[in-house]
């Protein structure tokens, strides 16, 4: 939704109270104290104002607007009139002047904090003896605000045992199988060691380092004989055989 459209639905919705009246070329429309300044329109409305130009703004209906009265009369009352403000705070309210409203009670407790009228209209309550909103008349009564519920405060504290409780519990839970993964791959490893070890020991059984053979040898002056000899990078003098001297 484009902001200009959801403006003017939140201006009809304060339609109680009829003020002047801007209309836009785009057939949006905003109520409320219209001032003109040069090329620009302003509308001034209790949550706010907006600003138009000209150009775009196809008319201005003026009428009675709730918003200029309410600030022609609060000038009219004397700082110490409580009760006059009181009053002009419950008519800005009928008129869904909200935020005018919520400031008038405010200001009358700034000047006097027990009066009854202002701290009913802002949501007080009397409890023993004190004025409390509603949320600290249940915090008294041992509520508390859980999870957006107001539940007995014994209530909340139980189920923040209990999810502590599970908390801990799945944690161990995970190191036990986080442990557990750790001892197989040990196991796995130590397994695949005594495979290759078994391995090599298969090979050495099967080509042995020690060879018995029997085999001429044309360097040497003698005949053939069966002998055990070690693999050598470097040729070696048979037993019991001198070498040939080269002519």
């Amino acid at each position: 939704m484009k902001p200009l459209a959801l403006a003017a639905i939140l201006v009809a919705a304060a339609g109680a109270a009829r003020a002047d009246e801007v209309v836009l070329r785009n057939g949006a429309r905003f109520e409320g104290q219209v001032k003109e300044s040069g090329d620009t329109v302003t509308v001034v409305m209790d949550f706010g104002s907006m600003t138009f130009k000209k150009i775009d703004v196809a008319r201005v209906v003026r009428s009675t607007s709730a918003l200029a009265e309410f600030d022609a009369k609060i000038l009219d009352l004397k700082v110490d009139d409580l009760e006059g403000r009181y009053k002009l705070g419950l008519w800005a309210r009928q008129k869904e002047l909200n935020q005018r409203a919520q400031k008038t009670f405010e200001e009358i407790l700034v000047r006097d904090p027990e009066h009854a009228g202002a701290r009913e209209a802002l949501g007080y309550r009397k409890h023993e003896g004190r004025w409390l909103s509603e949320d600290q008349i249940k915090i008294e009564k041992g509520l508390e605000l859980f999870r957006g519920e107001w539940v007995r405060r014994d209530l909340a504290d139980d189920i923040r045992r209990i999810e502590a409780e599970r908390a801990a519990e799945s944690s161990r839970i995970a190191e036990l199988e986080r442990m557990q993964v750790r001892v197989a791959e040990a196991e796995a490893a130590a397994n695949r060691a005594k495979e290759e070890a078994a391995r090599a020991r298969a090979n050495d059984d099967y080509f042995p380092r020690y060879i018995t053979v029997w085999r001429p040898f044309p360097r040497f002056d003698c005949r053939p004989k069966r002998f055990t000899i070690l693999p050598h990078p470097y040729p070696i003098k048979p037993p019991g055989c001198v070498e040939k001297k080269v002519k």
